[in-house]
């Protein structure tokens, strides 16, 4: 009789069992945070002075910083709101200041065109160039170009001011 070469082939439930994997690498313990200001005269202190814990920064600059992100996150879905009708008497929503030092503010009430039909009789009536002059002295940039109609077309731009 023949023995069958499948039947006495090894068996992989008769081998060793396999040698376990070797430990990771050691992880260094994560960097301890570094202390916060702790009283008021502290904090005071560091709107004008550098920071104790990393010398480069202060806390009026994170505080600007802080307003200027929060201006462009709003800003983002103004212009988006702004450019969404072709209307020329779609209400405007007015963007927030994104740099100078009206940073994350809005700007005062009349300001800012309420429909871009406000905006073309403005420039129809020539009037334009003052509340170009008015805008660009709120946020703090230059719509600029070589006329009006140009100054128009970069205000346009910023606003999100479709038609």
């Amino acid at each position: 009789m023949t023995t069958n070469p499948l039947l006495t082939a090894p068996n992989a439930m008769d081998a060793p069992p396999p040698s376990p994997p070797p430990p990771p690498p050691a992880v260094p313990p994560p960097p301890q945070p570094q202390q916060q200001h702790s009283d008021d005269k502290a904090a005071a202190a560091s709107l004008t002075t550098p920071c104790p814990h990393c010398g480069q920064c202060s806390s009026s600059s994170n505080e600007a910083l802080q307003r200027q992100i929060n201006a462009i996150i709003h800003n983002t879905g103004v212009r988006a709101y702004n450019s969404a009708s072709r209307l020329s008497s779609h209400q405007l929503e007015p963007l927030m200041a994104e740099q100078g030092p009206n940073a994350g503010q809005l700007p005062p009430q009349g300001l800012f065109p309420a429909t871009p039909l406000d905006f073309y009789e403005l420039m129809n009536a020539g009037e334009l160039d003052g509340l170009l002059d008015k805008l660009e002295a709120f946020y703090g940039r230059a719509f600029s170009g070589k006329d009006v109609g140009w100054r128009h077309f970069w205000f346009r731009l910023f606003a999100g001011i479709a038609n």
